[in-house]
């Protein structure tokens, strides 16, 4: 699924090897041919996945360091968006927002009082390169959101 959802996002050389790789793989462990419909699913089900990604913020993990051990129970289950991991959702989201807006995404009064609670939560502030991080992934969000927004 992964190797077919990265060439769906970056298509090329590479990305056709690693889901011809994966298909090998497939057939090998299934006893069988993947047919067109079974790969179809598959495209689909990976569209999915790239869908629900692009919809949510980056992983906390991957942009701030020290909080691989912080856990937010009620978000995981989708309950909230109190804990440590909900105030980064929501931070993002309000970059994103404010992007989408024609805003810069950083002076937006929404954007500096979630990141002030989100620092506040985090117990410190963000550096440069986390925020830059932050930022260029919701921009991405904005833009994408904007695409489809203006599509027929």
């Amino acid at each position: 699924m992964e190797a077919i959802a990265n060439q769906i996002e970056r298509p090329g050389e590479k990305a056709d090897a690693s889901v011809a790789a994966a298909t090998a793989v497939w057939e090998r462990v299934c006893g069988g041919t993947l047919d067109l419909s079974t790969l179809a699913l598959f495209r689909a089900d990976a569209q999915a996945v790239l869908n629900r990604r692009e919809s949510a913020p980056p992983p906390l993990e991957s942009i701030v360091a020290g909080v691989a051990d912080r856990t937010d129970a009620g978000y995981a289950l989708g309950v909230h968006l109190e804990g440590i991991r909900g105030l980064w959702h929501r931070l993002w989201a309000m970059i994103a927002l404010s992007k989408l807006g024609g805003g810069t995404g950083v002076e937006d009064e929404g954007v500096v009082t979630m990141r002030a609670q989100f620092e506040s939560g985090l117990g410190r502030a963000l550096t440069l390169a986390e925020w830059d991080a932050l930022v260029a992934h919701a921009a991405r969000r904005a833009a994408s959101m904007a695409d489809r927004n203006s599509a027929p």
